[in-house]
Protein backbone atom coordinates (compact mmCIF):
# COMPACT_ATOMS: atom_id res chain seq x y z
CA UNK A 1 0.00 0.00 0.00
CA UNK A 2 2.94 2.25 0.76
CA UNK A 3 4.56 2.07 -3.03
CA UNK A 4 0.21 2.33 -4.25
CA UNK A 5 0.42 5.68 -2.18
CA UNK A 6 3.82 7.12 -3.53
CA UNK A 7 2.80 6.51 -6.71
CA UNK A 8 -0.62 7.69 -6.98
CA UNK A 9 1.11 10.73 -5.10
CA UNK A 10 2.88 11.11 -8.30
CA UNK A 11 -0.07 10.70 -10.78
CA UNK A 12 -1.37 13.03 -8.92
CA UNK A 13 1.14 15.65 -9.16
CA UNK A 14 1.32 15.21 -12.64
CA UNK A 15 -2.91 15.87 -13.10
CA UNK A 16 -2.60 19.29 -10.97
CA UNK A 17 0.55 20.33 -13.14
CA UNK A 18 -1.74 19.53 -16.25
CA UNK A 19 -4.63 21.64 -15.04
CA UNK A 20 -7.03 19.25 -13.50
CA UNK A 21 -7.09 19.84 -9.89
CA UNK A 22 -10.31 17.65 -9.71
CA UNK A 23 -8.78 14.76 -11.08
CA UNK A 24 -5.63 15.58 -8.96
CA UNK A 25 -7.70 15.81 -5.51
CA UNK A 26 -9.37 12.34 -6.21
CA UNK A 27 -6.07 11.28 -6.94
CA UNK A 28 -4.25 12.10 -3.68
CA UNK A 29 -7.85 11.55 -1.77
CA UNK A 30 -6.85 7.78 -3.27
CA UNK A 31 -2.77 8.15 -2.31
CA UNK A 32 -3.71 9.55 0.93
CA UNK A 33 -5.70 6.38 2.23
CA UNK A 34 -3.18 4.16 0.88
CA UNK A 35 -0.42 6.20 3.05
CA UNK A 36 -2.35 5.98 5.94
CA UNK A 37 -3.79 2.16 5.82
CA UNK A 38 0.56 1.16 5.55
CA UNK A 39 0.83 3.36 8.33
CA UNK A 40 2.87 5.44 7.15
CA UNK A 41 1.92 9.04 8.44
CA UNK A 42 4.53 10.62 7.22
CA UNK A 43 3.97 9.98 3.57
CA UNK A 44 -0.06 10.73 4.21
CA UNK A 45 1.10 14.01 5.29
CA UNK A 46 3.70 14.99 2.57
CA UNK A 47 0.14 13.78 0.21
CA UNK A 48 -2.27 15.84 2.46
CA UNK A 49 0.00 18.79 1.46
CA UNK A 50 0.61 18.44 -1.92
CA UNK A 51 -3.36 17.77 -1.86
CA UNK A 52 -4.05 21.13 -0.32
CA UNK A 53 -2.60 22.97 -3.72
CA UNK A 54 -5.43 20.94 -5.60
CA UNK A 55 -8.30 21.96 -2.63
CA UNK A 56 -7.28 25.61 -2.95
CA UNK A 57 -7.69 25.60 -6.97
CA UNK A 58 -10.81 23.90 -6.21
CA UNK A 59 -11.61 26.56 -3.62
CA UNK A 60 -11.85 24.38 -0.87
CA UNK A 61 -9.75 26.34 1.21
CA UNK A 62 -11.05 24.27 4.82
CA UNK A 63 -10.32 21.17 3.53
CA UNK A 64 -7.00 22.37 2.44
CA UNK A 65 -6.55 24.15 5.74
CA UNK A 66 -6.98 20.82 7.49
CA UNK A 67 -4.47 19.13 5.24
CA UNK A 68 -1.52 21.41 5.64
CA UNK A 69 -2.85 21.12 9.52
CA UNK A 70 -1.55 17.34 9.42
CA UNK A 71 1.38 17.95 7.17
CA UNK A 72 2.56 19.81 9.70
CA UNK A 73 2.41 18.09 12.46
CA UNK A 74 3.18 14.96 10.87
CA UNK A 75 5.85 16.23 8.71
CA UNK A 76 6.99 19.16 10.06
CA UNK A 77 10.30 19.54 8.12
CA UNK A 78 8.84 19.51 4.97
CA UNK A 79 8.90 23.46 3.94
CA UNK A 80 6.07 23.32 1.61
CA UNK A 81 3.94 22.49 4.42
CA UNK A 82 4.78 25.74 6.03
CA UNK A 83 5.23 27.44 2.64
CA UNK A 84 1.21 27.40 1.64
CA UNK A 85 -0.25 27.25 5.04
CA UNK A 86 1.25 30.75 5.36
CA UNK A 87 -0.07 31.73 1.75
CA UNK A 88 -3.58 30.50 2.83
CA UNK A 89 -3.70 32.56 6.03
CA UNK A 90 -2.28 35.18 4.35
CA UNK A 91 -5.21 34.79 1.51
CA UNK A 92 -7.99 34.38 4.10
CA UNK A 93 -6.28 38.12 5.95
CA UNK A 94 -4.97 35.96 9.07
CA UNK A 95 -1.48 37.81 8.61
CA UNK A 96 -0.62 36.46 12.34
CA UNK A 97 -0.63 32.78 11.64
CA UNK A 98 0.98 33.24 7.79
CA UNK A 99 3.59 35.57 9.47
CA UNK A 100 4.46 32.21 12.21
CA UNK A 101 4.10 30.03 9.53
CA UNK A 102 6.71 31.58 6.71
CA UNK A 103 9.21 32.55 9.87
CA UNK A 104 9.03 28.15 10.05
CA UNK A 105 9.40 27.96 6.18
CA UNK A 106 12.29 29.88 6.16
CA UNK A 107 14.44 28.13 9.34
CA UNK A 108 13.50 24.65 6.30
CA UNK A 109 14.33 26.08 3.58
CA UNK A 110 16.17 29.67 3.80
CA UNK A 111 17.27 29.55 0.45
CA UNK A 112 14.08 29.17 -1.33
CA UNK A 113 13.09 32.12 -3.57
CA UNK A 114 9.47 31.18 -3.08
CA UNK A 115 9.47 31.49 0.77
CA UNK A 116 11.42 34.69 0.43
CA UNK A 117 8.78 35.65 -2.15
CA UNK A 118 5.87 35.01 0.30
CA UNK A 119 7.78 36.65 3.36
CA UNK A 120 7.78 39.45 1.66
CA UNK A 121 4.38 39.83 0.94
CA UNK A 122 3.48 38.40 4.14
CA UNK A 123 5.73 41.96 5.66
CA UNK A 124 4.09 44.56 3.46
CA UNK A 125 0.44 43.73 3.56
CA UNK A 126 1.29 44.01 7.62
CA UNK A 127 2.59 47.72 6.91
CA UNK A 128 6.84 46.95 7.17
CA UNK A 129 7.51 47.82 3.88
CA UNK A 130 11.52 47.63 5.31
CA UNK A 131 10.98 43.58 5.90
CA UNK A 132 9.24 43.18 2.41
CA UNK A 133 11.97 45.05 0.81
CA UNK A 134 14.57 43.02 2.66
CA UNK A 135 12.57 39.71 1.34
CA UNK A 136 12.53 40.44 -2.18
CA UNK A 137 16.49 41.57 -1.93
CA UNK A 138 17.16 38.45 -0.78
CA UNK A 139 14.75 36.42 -3.70
CA UNK A 140 16.92 38.92 -6.41
CA UNK A 141 20.13 37.54 -5.14
CA UNK A 142 19.32 34.04 -4.54
CA UNK A 143 17.72 32.98 -7.66
CA UNK A 144 18.16 36.34 -10.47
CA UNK A 145 16.62 34.67 -13.25
CA UNK A 146 13.71 32.72 -11.42
CA UNK A 147 10.22 33.53 -11.86
CA UNK A 148 10.45 34.01 -8.83
CA UNK A 149 13.06 36.75 -9.15
CA UNK A 150 10.67 38.39 -11.53
CA UNK A 151 7.74 38.54 -9.66
CA UNK A 152 10.01 40.38 -6.28
CA UNK A 153 11.68 42.74 -8.66
CA UNK A 154 7.74 44.19 -9.85
CA UNK A 155 7.19 43.88 -6.38
CA UNK A 156 10.15 46.22 -5.42
CA UNK A 157 9.11 48.43 -8.49
CA UNK A 158 5.90 48.98 -6.94
CA UNK A 159 7.18 49.91 -3.97
CA UNK A 160 9.14 52.41 -5.60
CA UNK A 161 12.65 53.56 -4.79
CA UNK A 162 14.04 52.85 -1.06
CA UNK A 163 13.07 55.94 0.88
CA UNK A 164 16.18 57.84 2.65
CA UNK A 165 17.02 57.12 6.13
CA UNK A 166 15.76 59.56 8.60
CA UNK A 167 18.98 60.74 11.14
CA UNK A 168 21.38 60.81 8.60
Amino acid sequence: RGRRAALGAMAALTMLDQDDPARADATFAAAHADAQAAGNAALAADIAIDRARAQVALKQDQAAALGLAEGRVNSPANPLGWLLSATLARRQGDLAAAQGFIEQAAVRAPQDPAVGLEAGVIAVLAGREAAARKSWQSVLRLAPDSDEAKTAQGYLDQLGPEPASSGR
